[in-house]
């Protein structure tokens, strides 16, 4: 415990401006960004180039909005679930796509898209991010490795 008695973890968040300090070790940081803006970048090109039929034109930019918001609170760290969504949809649409992209190369690129957007997330800076956990295992929670609830 620090010297005032709080956790020592709370001081470092506090000590920084940055949205993701204290989540991830420092040489993470930038790379949690470029990892969350390519996805974005691939979501973009996946709402964008998916067909959602002639009857739903808005549909592409109502998705494009909520896989902005979730990546959005995957870089905030605010939400340990906010991923699994993007990365599920993302998986399901890459295999969707990728059984029609051997004869069409538009569905080829739906689905790199989709892979695009998911694989990204699965990286272990990301899931450290969000859980998190820094680099040596120790929840910024709890302070040491275990998951458990400490008094």
């Amino acid at each position: 415990m620090a010297p005032d008695r709080r956790r020592p973890y709370i001081e470092r968040v506090e000590e920084s401006s940055s949205p993701v300090a204290g989540h991830v070790a420092a040489g993470e940081r930038a790379t949690v960004r470029w990892l969350l803006l390519t996805s974005g970048i691939c979501l973009l090109v996946q709402t964008s180039q998916t067909d959602y039929g002639a009857d739903h034109q808005g549909d592409g930019t109502f998705w494009f909005l909520v896989g902005a918001l979730l990546l959005w609170f995957v870089y905030r760290g605010s939400s340990r679930v906010a991923r699994g969504p993007i990365v599920v949809t993302s998986l399901f649409g890459a295999v969707a796509y990728g059984t029609q992209a051997p004869g069409d190369a538009h569905a080829a690129l739906v689905a790199l898209a989709n892979l695009g957007q998911a694989l990204p997330l699965l990286s272990g800076p990301v899931r450290r991010h969000v859980q998190g956990t820094g680099r040596d295992g120790t929840s910024r929670q709890t302070g040491t490795g275990s998951t458990a609830p400490t008094a």
